[in-house]
């Protein structure tokens, strides 16, 4: 399972958040955008295949969850006093023996507001 993870997971190096009540979006690498009205669950694609996508605010932070039929991803995104972003990833899938989690901090881009 975990070669299959490292296959399928890439690191994302570049996250544009964007929030403009009542819709939101979450941009990565600039190549894959998932956007929905806050706290309310969208059908996209992803890698071609259907996922729902809900991105909501929560507590300072935004939460983004995608489900598939194999499983589903959590990411929440809180920005820290020193400007930087957190992620905090959570996959679960009835594939893996546990949840897999990990962090990412992401450093603010010269000139983003």
């Amino acid at each position: 399972a975990a070669g299959q993870i490292r296959d399928r997971v890439r690191v994302v190096e570049r996250i544009v958040l964007a929030v403009s009540e009542p819709r939101a979006s979450v941009t990565f690498d600039g190549r894959r955008t998932f956007r929905s009205p806050l706290g309310q669950w969208q059908f996209q694609q992803l890698d071609g295949r259907p996922v729902r996508v809900q991105i909501r605010a929560r507590n300072g932070a935004l939460v983004q969850l995608i489900r598939g039929e194999n499983g589903s991803q959590r990411v929440v995104y809180r920005l820290r006093p020193d400007g930087s972003l957190a992620a905090d990833f959570t996959i679960q899938s009835e594939r893996l023996p546990r949840d897999l989690r990990y962090q990412l901090t992401y450093r603010r881009a010269a000139g983003a507001r």
